[in-house]
Formats: structure tokens, sequence, C-alpha cells
């Protein structure tokens, strides 16, 4: 890879512009001799003009390939893969996490971990600077209130659902690791493992891929070809209505016992264990909004004592301001990383000073 690009297809781009560039030319003096012969140049000047076509439709492909990097809510465009090679896989560490520090077994014993987990909504998908991620900021902010006693570790990573963030966090812990707080940042898709019908549509948006050479391997006529699939496809129009019913349905039996599962590994493990609960940022103000999902799962971690913090009402605040990636990837932007950062902080994290009440009664207690 090279800025992103695999060898093959620069080396494509190079000899095409090379076999373009050379064919004008060659039809550009050959004219000039048809001219002083008086030939006919109908035949000529169709192929000249259908090398220039191609040779400023290739310009208009690299131009596009280099200057769009942006990610889409599925990562299906070659543009969007490019981003995850640019932005995301470059900025693993040896642990295999997207986190500027190295994810060790233990820390210090005046350290403590905070470890966060969950799928493409927390490993920040879209997000080119992981300062901006909300783990990142919520680091920065404990640091400051107590300079070097804490550290923050990112443990999400695209497509996870519950039963594999349960896995990953069960392996972690099973291996020894130091985690002091657990904090499973909860996207409305992790029911998704247990519903038969969203994956079955997930496969189908995968098996749609282009099989054209040209739309395989290109960057413009590629994101063309997915922006047509995402207007015409039943899959993804169909997308959210489905993932709000499945909540009513067997998926949410399987979906509640996992977090049950997850509640209790950390509890048998003495890991203090809170929910996060991220909405879906596109359709704040609609009707057909998630909320009652929200309650739902909030109803749920209430009635098994997991601390949770919802952050549905802290975006709707926010709703008419632009809090995702770009319009063709809901995810959520740096700006509502921000406002995710300070509500997880201030409902979870944050030292409060003791009441009076408390001090005395800990007073009383150390007599």
């Amino acid at each position: 890879m090279i800025y992103g690009f695999s060898i093959y297809y620069l080396f494509s781009i190079v000899a095409l512009f090379a076999i373009l560039w050379g064919g004008i030319v060659y039809l550009l003096k050959k004219r000039q001799g048809y001219r002083k012969e008086k030939k006919n140049m109908l035949k000529l000047n169709l192929s000249l003009a259908a090398c220039m076509v191609l040779f400023f439709m290739l310009f208009a492909e690299v131009v596009f390939a280099l200057f769009y990097v942006q990610t889409d809510a599925f990562n299906m465009t070659s543009s969007s893969k490019r981003w995850f090679n640019l932005y995301l896989e470059n900025q693993r560490n040896e642990f295999g996490a997207r986190d500027t520090e190295e994810f060790v077994k233990r820390l210090p014993d005046d350290q403590k971990l905070i470890c966060f987990i969950g799928d493409s909504f927390t490993v920040g998908h879209g997000i080119r600077n992981i300062n901006n991620r909300f783990s990142n900021l919520i680091e920065e902010k404990l640091n400051k209130e107590n300079p070097g006693k804490y550290q923050v570790a990112n443990l999400a990573d695209p497509g996870l659902e519950i039963s594999l963030i349960e896995a990953r966090a069960r392996a972690i812990l099973q291996k020894g690791y130091q985690v002091d707080h657990l904090v499973y940042v909860m996207c409305l898709n992790d029911i998704e493992g247990y519903d038969t019908e969203s994956k079955d549509n997930l496969k189908k948006l995968g098996d749609v891929g282009p099989r054209n050479f040209v739309l395989k391997n290109s960057y413009l006529p590629n994101w063309l070809y997915f922006r047509y699939l995402q207007y015409t496809r039943k899959e993804v129009r169909d997308y959210y209505p489905h993932l709000k019913k499945s909540y009513d349905s067997f998926a949410w039996t399987g979906f509640s016992r996992k977090l049950k599962d997850l509640s209790d590994l950390c509890k048998s493990n003495n890991v203090q264990f809170s929910v996060v609960i991220f909405p879906f940022l596109h359709n704040l103000n609609s009707e057909s909004s998630f909320i009652s999902v929200h309650k739902k799962v909030e109803n749920f971690c209430t009635e098994n004592q997991i601390p949770v913090v919802d952050l549905e009402p802290v975006m709707r605040k926010h709703a008419d301001e632009n809090l995702v990636v770009n319009r063709f990837d809901a995810h959520p932007n740096e700006k509502a990383n921000s406002y995710a950062a300070e509500a997880i902080y201030d409902a979870l994290l944050k030292t409060r000073p003791k009441k009076k009440s408390e001090e005395t009664s800990s007073t009383e207690d150390s007599k």
C-alpha cells in the first residue's frame, strides 16, 4: 500500500495515462499528415476524440481518488476502504486496538484503567484524528482532574455486536488484563447478531459488490455504483424500520441475556461495569426515532443494577447541528463525540466532592 492505494491500482493508472497520452500524441501527428495529404479524417477524429474523452475520464478518476477520502455507513466503497487503510488500520497498537497507547496487562498500583468497548461508533469510524474521539477526550479530562491516575483504552472494532463484544471482554479478563472499569458503548444495531433477517440483509449488501472490472477496481465509478445501490436496494431502505422491530422480537431475549452475561462477567472479576446508549443521529427529530428502544434498554439496565447513560437526550438538544460524518455516513462526527465525552464523563467518571453527611459517616466509621 502507498498512501492507501494498492500497487496494482497505481501501476494501472500510470500505464493507462501513458497509453492514452501516447495515443493522443500519435493521432495528432497523424492528423497533420492527413491534412497535408487531404485525406478523410473522420475515423481519425473519432479515435482522437475517444482517446481525449478517456484521458479526461481517467484524470477525473485520479482527482477523485486522491482528494475524496471519506467513509460510508457500511464501508463498501473504494474511497471508504482507503480511508480505513489510512486512518484506522495504520493507527492500531500492538494489541490490535485503534489506540495511541499500548494495552498492557498491568498498570502501576496508583493507576486505574478504564476500557471502552463497542463497535464502529466507539472506534471512531470517520474520525481521522483519534484524539477527537470521546474515549480520548475523556482520558484528557480525567488526567486534568487527576494527573497520572487514569489510563483509558479503546478496545472497540467496526462490526462488533453484543455476543462478540462479550466474548472480547471475557477473553481480556481471562488472560489477566487489568480492567478497573469496563464501559460498554451500545449502538442500537448491536442486536443484529440475534436477528437473522438483519444478518441476511447485511450479507445481501455484501454480495452486491460490483463484478465489473472497472467498477470493482476504480474509485469514482465505484462510488457512483454504490450511491445508486443506496437509493435502490430494499435492504438499505428497510434497515432502520426492521431494526427497531427486532427489539420486540425473540432477538431482544438473546441480546438482553448477553448484556446480563457481560454485567455478571465484570461483577465476578471485580470490575465496575457501565452501559452507554449511543443514539442513531440521522433521525433525532423524526417520529420514527428509537426512543422506545432507548427506554427498553435503560429500564433493563436499571432493573439489573447496571449504571446506564442514555445519550439520546443530549444529542437531541443538538439535533439541528451537523452531528454525522457526512451525508452518506451517519456515524458520529467530532462534534457529536465531544458532546458524548462531556455527558459520559459527568455521569460516570467525574470526581464529585463528598457531602458533609458522607464525610461525617466516613469519619465515624474510621473510629
